[in-house]
């Protein structure tokens, strides 16, 4: 028997919700599918605004609009840096003047901490926010009072939160039973709008714990429009490689890794990016890839498929080192043409793990049964513009064929 199916699919995911309006640097809700190679897919309506610009300016990014109204006092002609989270306490500088020790200082509605005064400018911690957006930005002084229109942009607090998800991965496929055995490398990511949430949370509840393709989870998750058409990641060793924009999948994606751009062991930084309608930013710790491993048993290897048992389908590998280790198991009709039941395990990278007869609706024998074993590992490096953390996983996937007896 010889199988073309890679990584199955993952479970429903994420109902389509209505786009966020509160953001002028654009967002889409996601409704996350698969494709043929089993990465996530994201399907939404058609963004009629691509960076949902509100400011009434034409440059989107507020930070070198002349928008200043001035009672003829009090200019304000410069805040840097021009965005933070709603959390408050960022340090801003805040130019223009003249400032004197009399100077209060409003990001919208809310009063920030001035910190130090000279003629030409001004020192000021922000103050929190309720919501996500741009403010204006107004000074006073016993003289005067003068503002900066759309001069601040503040961001969802991110800190100990999701801001990008994705996936650099490679599949190894075990034995003689594929059509194209030869191992390959998928890449994706998008930046989303904070949330606590894992890549294996796609597949079950919890740790330790397996469920069948009846199972779904439920949320929402919204991508910020970066507005740039692609990106590049670069492992610390190895080659870079540029991830292009899907706007039918709302991520960015290279479908073809070779084996100098996926690197075993390695960090992945991302180039800055710049766009004209979101803050330039790079990272020095988007992923972090595991270490190669092998499924030591059941035996994965030559032309006939090893035997398992539905009371004590136990699966163990090398080695050690990832956040989670994703197990898929697809178990097919007596012809081998369809898939008749799919289970999804998130179990402990401890080395061993058996997938409880509970699991199975059915396990008749003589089916064959594709298992997938994939390593993940989290970065948790840090995003600039909202502090949030990067859980792009790095992983390593090991795909074999055993048949149930």
């Amino acid at each position: 028997m010889h199988l073309s199916r890679r990584p199955g699919a993952f479970p429903a995911l994420l109902a389509l919700l209505v786009p966020l309006t509160s953001c002028n640097f654009g967002l889409e809700p996601l409704n996350i599918g698969t494709d043929s190679q089993g990465n996530p897919i994201f399907d939404t309506e058609a963004d009629t605004d691509a960076d949902a610009d509100a400011d009434g300016d034409s440059d989107a990014d507020g930070d070198t609009d002349s928008d200043t109204d001035v009672d003829g006092n009090v200019a304000v002609t410069g805040v840097e840096p021009y965005y933070g989270t709603t959390a408050g306490g960022q340090a801003v500088t805040i130019t223009g003047g003249p400032f004197d020790s009399s100077a209060t200082v409003r990001f919208g509605a809310n009063s920030a901490t001035v910190q130090s005064v000279n003629s030409s400018s001004l020192s000021v911690s922000t103050p929190s926010a309720t919501d996500e957006g741009s403010v204006d930005v107004i000074v006073a002084t016993d003289a005067g009072s003068g503002s900066f229109e759309d001069a601040f942009f503040y961001f969802e607090d991110g800190q100990g939160e999701a801001g990008a998800i994705g996936v650099i991965g490679w599949y190894e496929l075990l034995g003689n039973f594929w059509k194209d055995p030869t191992p390959y490398g998928v890449a994706w990511t998008t930046f989303i709008v904070p949330q606590d949430f894992h890549i294996w949370d796609w597949y079950a509840p919890g740790s330790d714990n397996c469920v069948d393709d009846s199972w779904s989870p439920t949320g929402e998750v919204y991508v910020y429009d970066m507005d740039v058409s692609t990106i590049t990641i670069r492992p610390s060793s190895g080659s870079p490689a540029t991830l292009s924009w899907d706007n039918g999948l709302l991520e960015y994606i290279n479908e073809d890794l070779s084996t100098s751009q996926f690197q075993a062991n390695s960090t992945y930084s991302l180039d800055e990016i710049t766009s004209s309608s979101f803050p330039a930013f790079s990272m020095s710790d988007l992923a972090r890839t595991p270490s190669s491993f092998s499924i030591t048993y059941p035996a994965m290897t030559g032309t006939q498929p090893a035997r398992v048992n539905r009371n004590s389908f136990e699966l163990r590998w090398s080695g050690s080192g990832g956040d989670k280790v994703i197990i898929m198991a697809f178990l097919y009709n007596s012809a081998g043409s369809a898939i008749d039941q799919e289970v999804y395990c998130v179990v402990e990278d401890d080395g061993s793990f058996t997938i409880p007869s509970s699991a199975w609706s059915g396990f008749d024998s003589n089916r064959y049964i594709q298992v997938i074993v994939m390593r993940m590992l989290e970065s948790g490096g840090t995003i600039d513009y909202n502090l949030s953390e990067s859980r792009v996983v790095g992983a390593h996937a090991n795909i074999g064929l055993v048949m149930s007896q």
